[in-house]
């Protein structure tokens, strides 16, 4: 939960500090605050960096989100993105410029876990976040278990047909 302001906020700083991502930490008062303790609101700072942008709430440029986003074709979650796909689009656009903004931070109406959920495409979760990871890999030239990925790549193939 953000208001207009909050947004706006968020979308000047980025701007100002020329980010490639950021999002609004999490408030000290909420659950998540000790889940994800780099996103966590820091008192008396506007913004910190971060190693990565969470997709609970990014904002992020156009550029990454669409260098991005053919690494996760064919899944139904975005598992994997904020952990390695973000982050080596952004090494490769020469702008890793992550923060989270402790003037906006966020709350969450309710609490949702997806990480044993499965899928409509067979997968679960963390299948999901392997597969993202393998296709980078791949990417990048490196040996991945073709076995599993032929595997992971099928079930996404026949779900989306």
């Amino acid at each position: 939960m953000l208001s207009s302001r909050d947004v706006i906020t968020i979308l000047s700083l980025a701007r100002l500090h020329n980010l490639i991502g950021l999002q609004p930490s999490v408030a000290l008062n909420h659950e998540l605050s000790l889940e994800y303790g780099f996103l966590r609101q820091r008192p008396c700072v506007s913004m910190h960096r971060v190693p990565l942008v969470e997709v609970m709430a990014p904002f992020l440029r156009r550029d990454l989100l669409d260098l991005s986003m053919p690494f996760n074709a064919g899944t139904c979650s975005a598992y994997g993105l904020d952990r390695f796909a973000f982050p080596l689009v952004a090494a490769h656009l020469d702008c890793w410029r992550f923060a989270s903004v402790d003037l906006a931070p966020m709350t969450h109406l309710r609490r949702g876990r997806t990480i044993e959920q499965r899928y409509p495409n067979g997968l679960l979760s963390k299948q999901e976040e392997l597969l993202v990871r393998q296709r980078l890999m791949l990417a990048m030239g490196f040996a991945v278990d073709d076995q599993l990925y032929s595997q992971l790549e099928n079930n996404v193939e026949v779900a989306s047909s």
